[in-house]
């Protein structure tokens, strides 16, 4: 039998400093944008500024420190979080890259003009030169994002579905 290993609450910030270290960006975003409708001039300048993704993510890092939470325990219980999340971001970054090789090294064009010569529905297009990407690549998730990116010209251009 394994032991179990206990996290004692001792030190950590209460269930109310964490939601609203949390919620912060939301509310000073959301907010924003609802000040900067509602006011005009200065204020507007203001509720505009605070409504910045950037600016609302940096006043909640603030927030923190005068809440005096610790910045490695805060960090240390993110930690679980980010390993479950970053082998997929990692995933969708790799999607996202080889579509912009494909593009960039002239194959998109290839393939759009080989495409143009079929009389195929672009679902179908999409959905063959998917499946070849994924027999080719091994991953779904790799070729999927690589064909959203190929089959874009399709959408842009109102071609229609059928």
């Amino acid at each position: 039998m394994q032991s179990i290993i206990m996290q004692t609450e001792e030190g950590l910030p209460s269930s109310f400093k964490s939601f609203a270290i949390t919620l912060m960006p939301i509310f000073l975003i959301a907010g924003g944008h609802i000040g900067a409708l509602i006011f005009h001039g200065k204020l507007q300048q203001v509720f505009s500024f605070l409504a910045a993704p950037t600016v609302a993510l940096l006043l909640s890092v603030i927030i923190l420190f005068i809440l005096n939470i610790e910045i490695k325990k805060a960090m240390e219980s993110c930690v679980e979080g980010v390993k479950s999340v970053a082998m997929i971001i990692l995933i969708i970054a790799a999607g996202g890259a080889f579509k912009q090789v494909l593009i960039d090294s002239g194959v998109g064009k290839e393939v759009e003009l080989i495409a143009s010569t079929w009389h195929a529905s672009p679902l179908f297009l999409g959905w063959a030169i998917a499946a070849l990407l994924r027999i080719t690549l091994g991953s779904s998730t790799v070729a999927t994002l690589t064909t959203s990116g190929m089959v874009m010209p399709f959408v842009h251009s109102g071609t229609s579905p059928d």
